[in-house]
């Protein structure tokens, strides 16, 4: 038996051991299906392979002023600016993983100086080498002996279970993650200001509804107390006309105080401290008659900025239990070195002074079953956490669809019947101020046909506030605002 043939056999329990300690390796994580299937269509509506999602933010409002507003917040708006300096953390973190799985290559400078004591292994072996013939003047060792290395040293781990690859994929899934949440935030934000600038349009619409009734029941009052001037009326007519007003004033009031909120909040949305693309006149509240085709469910799964960044953790986390699992098996790295080394600075540059080698490693964990058990299982319930919010988001993305869709059909048919009602109580208000001026109705007739007009206009605007609102909502639900 030769000299190799005894190494491998003595050191041979030592690599049985290291391989013991990767003993009871978990089985691998497949990833699970759904287990709530995506129907094929919406309630109430017919498979269409076109959707609203599809179309860009710029195209689909079509108020210059609001999309003035939205180009300003996607620059200002706060946060959006802190969610910028999030995806440059992420992809540092990716950074950083990729290159765990490259070799490292360091340049080294080092030196030490050593005084051996005389009753060691190094004190005797130097003092006895002094003494040699063989060794020559310039090679004698000094009691303070001096040693300087410079060159080059490497490490390297190879990742033979692929352990350092899925920490790679976890980091790359969560950097997706990021830009796919970088998505949700914006279309979380076009939607804001939408919601937001159809509120102050509402509030404009509704002040200009407010001031112009405030304006017919001052010219009441004037007619009431001509009449009273004439012995046609009487004083309580005048003071309920003029109460009336008084009420119609205050609601003026009230209104302008929510239009400054409303402003206030849309500067906080925009991230800028004045608010200069706002419209001055023509408060209409409109939107576009044009189809608002949805799509099919399972078009959600793409074009939903919160389904994707869902579906990018939920691949982090599987590739994280991957990792765990690699952790299990003995790990391999070498360490090359290449460079000059003596004690002599002088003859650094001589050829004797070269100098290399090599170090490979194998370590198993022996001692650390428990701890890598518990890392591994926690994993796994963080993969498992993800699959429940992945489900989570998918079907709630379809319940904001199917809901937000019915309530803008049912918006639209209540806002129908609202304006027939309005125009039926204009023709009452009219009616009324010709009866009393004839003297065929009281004046309660007419405050009450002026309070019901007043107050199904109003009605009016907010069921078309929340129309529109209810259309950016859908267009939100099916993912569009980010494109």
């Amino acid at each position: 038996m030769n000299r190799n043939h005894l190494l491998i056999s003595k050191y041979s329990w030592l690599i049985v051991l290291l391989f013991l300690g990767a003993c009871k390796i978990p089985k691998a994580v497949q990833l699970p299906s759904l287990t709530q299937p995506i129907p094929v269509s919406f309630q109430h509506t017919t498979a269409d392979t076109q959707s609203i999602a599809q179309v860009p933010w710029q195209a689909f409002y079509t108020d210059t002023p609001l999309r003035k507003l939205i180009d300003t917040a996607l620059v200002h708006n706060y946060d959006l600016a802190n969610n910028r300096q999030t995806l440059l953390i992420q992809q540092a973190q990716l950074q950083v993983a990729k290159a765990l799985t490259h070799p490292t290559l360091r340049g080294v400078l080092s030196t030490q100086v050593d005084k051996y004591a005389l009753y060691t292994m190094n004190g005797v072996g130097n003092f006895d080498l002094n003494k040699s013939s063989n060794i020559t003047p310039d090679k004698r060792l000094a009691e303070f002996l001096p040693n300087l290395f410079i060159g080059l040293r490497s490490e390297w781990e190879i990742d033979v279970w692929k352990k350092l690859h899925h920490a790679k994929k976890s980091a790359a899934a969560q950097f997706l993650a990021s830009q796919w949440g970088a998505r949700l935030l914006q279309t979380h934000l076009v939607a804001q200001i939408a919601n937001c600038y159809y509120e102050w349009l509402g509030l404009k619409n509704e002040l200009q509804v407010i001031q112009q009734n405030a304006v017919l029941q001052q010219n009441a009052l004037q007619i009431v107390q001509a009449q009273k001037q004439a012995g046609r009326a009487n004083e309580l007519a005048v003071l309920q006309f003029q109460a009336q007003l008084h009420n119609t004033n205050s609601l003026v009031e009230q209104v302008k105080q929510q239009v400054v909120i409303a402003e206030n909040q849309l500067q906080l949305l925009l991230g800028t401290s004045r608010i200069t693309n706002l419209p001055t006149n023509n408060f209409t509240l409109s939107f576009t008659n044009k189809p608002m085709p949805v799509g099919v469910p399972s078009m959600l799964l793409y074009n939903r900025p919160d389904i994707q960044q869902a579906g990018a953790q939920l691949t982090a986390t599987h590739a994280d239990v991957a990792a765990a699992r690699a952790r299990f098996f003995p790990s391999f790295s070498i360490s090359p070195y290449l460079g000059v080394e003596g004690f002599q600075i002088k003859e650094l540059l001589s050829l004797p002074s070269l100098a290399a080698g090599v170090l490979g490693n194998m370590t198993a964990p022996f001692y650390q079953q428990r701890q890598l058990k518990g890392q591994y299982a926690t994993q796994q319930a963080l993969a498992e956490q993800a699959f429940v919010q992945y489900q989570r988001t998918v079907q709630t993305a379809i319940n904001e669809v199917q809901t937000t869709l019915q309530v803008v059909q049912l918006l639209e048919q209540q806002h129908a019947q609202k304006q027939q009602e309005c125009n039926k109580l204009a023709d009452a208000v009219n009616a009324a101020n010709d009866l009393y001026a004839n003297g065929y109705a009281t004046y309660l007739e007419v405050i009450t046909a002026q309070k019901s007009l007043l107050n199904a206009q109003l009605e009016r605007i907010q069921i078309k506030k929340q129309q529109m609102q209810g259309l950016v909502l859908l267009y939100r639900a099916t993912g569009g605002g980010w494109k």
